[in-house]
């Protein structure tokens, strides 16, 4: 028969076991805060960026290297940011802004391409029918809190 300290002993690991289990359960992956700030960290570099190629003139051969640095800065933002883990409760807004930032990547490629072979109105179409996919970027970053990634999209 067990004592009643042992008993005493008992309850109180079994209160902490259950304590610990309880505090590692609810929400795995960043909140909306922590993930708002890692996000615009990634998303101010890509501004920087972004900046920098629009000021690269209006010739043909401008116009393709921008859109060249355009993707590349895109894409790196892309790849930082699937790099983040949020809570359950932001997967939506945040895989849809991913996954429209990749449909605004090939649309950037493709432009960049037909501006390369002198094709600028071809080009400016191309980017005309992305506008759809970063209006949904807008609204996700915006139910993020996402106020850099916003602003140059």
């Amino acid at each position: 028969m067990r004592t009643l300290k042992t008993r005493v002993i008992h309850l109180v690991a079994a209160v902490l076991v259950g304590a610990a289990v309880l505090a590692g359960c609810g929400s795995s992956g960043l909140d909306r805060s922590d993930l708002a700030k890692k996000a615009n960290a990634i998303c101010a570099q890509t501004t920087r960026a972004l900046h920098v190629s629009r000021r690269l003139g209006s010739s043909v051969e401008a116009r393709a290297r921008a859109l060249a640095d355009a993707s590349s800065a895109r894409q790196r933002e892309l790849n930082a940011l699937r790099k983040l883990a949020p809570q359950a409760a932001l997967n939506q807004p945040f895989y849809r802004y991913i996954s429209n930032e990749a449909n605004v990547i090939a649309g950037l490629t493709t432009a960049e391409i037909r501006a390369g072979a002198g094709h600028l109105a071809a080009a400016e179409a191309v980017l005309e029918f992305a506008t759809g996919s970063r209006g949904r970027m807008r609204a996700a970053a915006r139910r993020l809190g996402w106020w850099v990634c916003r602003r140059d999209l």
